[in-house]
């Protein structure tokens, strides 16, 4: 990952299953959470982890993103892990008016996550890579961990044409995530390991710039 980011945002951050990572690598972390006891299990996590690094926000994502959106100026990494109803349009609105520099947008619904994606493209970000972790076998169902940036570098071209066969996915199985159609410059890769927890968590986060 190039660059440096100062701020990760864990949307829909839950108990804090991103957040800990997160605040590992970041100078800090903003968990925001809807459910208020997935927020005070969240709270009882970083403290047993001994994070200090995080704040963890009870509030809608929609509401969160239109009232700090404005304000937030540092570089931003964005992790949002929607479930598999995908995120809702005000989320993608307040995102697009965040501007972070690098998002990871976690989704187990190939249908919904090709919908977002293209929104998030038109929106000016560039589909960097794709990973895809077949978590539950013979479903519809693809743990898929995308990463995209605002790096006009990046072509959209080949962007838009692997949303339209995420989208088939959904009804055709994992089988569509190997078409030809994936080759070039955005990747994806589709993985089957035994650890196959350990490397969808991995997937997810920055690796450079640890903090001490």
């Amino acid at each position: 990952m190039r660059g440096h980011w100062e701020l990760a945002i864990d949307l829909y951050c839950g108990v804090g299953l991103f957040t800990l990572p997160l605040a590992r690598r970041f100078t800090s972390v903003v968990g925001v959470e809807f459910n208020d006891e997935a927020t005070r299990f969240a709270a009882r996590n970083l403290q047993k982890a001994e994070l200090q690094n995080v704040e963890i926000v009870s509030s809608t994502v929609g509401d969160w993103l239109k009232e700090k959106s404005r304000f937030l100026t540092l570089s931003i990494f964005c992790c949002s892990t929607r479930p598999e109803t995908g995120a809702e349009n005000r989320v993608i609105e307040g995102i697009l008016a965040l501007k972070p520099g690098h998002l990871s947008y976690v989704s187990c619904d190939p249908a919904t996550l090709a919908r977002d994606l293209k929104k998030l493209i038109g929106g000016g970000y560039a589909l960097n890579s794709i990973v895809a972790f077949d978590m539950f076998p013979q479903t519809h169902h693809v743990e898929t961990v995308a990463h995209l940036s605002l790096d006009a570098a990046w072509p959209h071209t080949h962007s838009h044409s692997c949303l339209a066969d995420l989208s088939a996915a959904s009804a055709r199985g994992t089988s569509a995530l190997n078409d030809p159609l994936f080759q070039g410059p955005t990747s994806l890769q589709v993985n089957f390991p035994a650890s196959l927890a350990l490397r969808f968590s991995d997937s997810i986060f920055p690796k450079a710039h640890p903090i001490g």
